[in-house]
């Protein structure tokens, strides 16, 4: 799982360009600063949907989550049916913060596996509270999301998005997708 360090203050205003010293120097500004950092695990998983045994993977997934402990988790093919939404699931069983966002086109996910009703998208997980929830269709295929949160962590406000981006072939499609 890797890693992001965030300051453990805010600053009251940004310092100038040039104060964090010379290029190659190993220190951040923040750390200057403040003199602390924090380590925040950050983590994103595609879920695989509801295909093969999806039962006994969404345990297994819970499983692996609560081994790894990652403070912030994307996660991509979330299922919900209705009555149970996957990312919902997983907070609720590690004690985590969720949000969730499907595409607006859910025929393609519903065809698949032939039930009307499942919706699939991405979601965050995260061990401190979530605001600013949107999703957004991404170009080109409506099936697939991307969800912007904003993460409320103790020291600092931190922006998070996943997406799901399209398998179509060609590359071009997925640069659009993430301008």
């Amino acid at each position: 799982t890797p890693t992001a360090r965030l300051p453990t203050c805010r600053p009251r205003r940004p310092p100038p360009a040039r104060s964090c010293g010379a290029a190659g120097q190993s220190s951040s500004c923040a750390e200057r600063r403040c003199g602390t950092v924090i380590t925040v695990r950050v983590m994103t998983w595609n879920l695989w949907w509801r295909f093969g045994d999806w039962a006994a993977r969404r345990e297994a997934i819970r499983e692996v989550l609560r081994a790894e402990r990652p403070d912030i988790c994307g996660l991509q093919e979330v299922w919900d049916d209705g009555e149970t939404n996957l990312a919902g699931w997983l907070a609720d069983e590690l004690g985590m913060h969720w949000a969730f966002g499907a595409g607006s086109d859910q025929r393609p996910w519903q065809d698949r596996i032939g039930d009307p009703r499942m919706r699939c998208g991405v979601g965050v997980l995260s061990r401190w509270p979530l605001a600013d929830e949107k999703a957004y269709d991404l170009p080109q295929d409506p099936s697939r999301v991307a969800l912007a949160v904003r993460v409320d962590a103790p020291h600092a406000a931190v922006p998070v998005i996943t997406a799901h981006l399209s398998v179509h072939p060609g590359s071009a499609r997925r640069v659009k997708q993430v301008e």
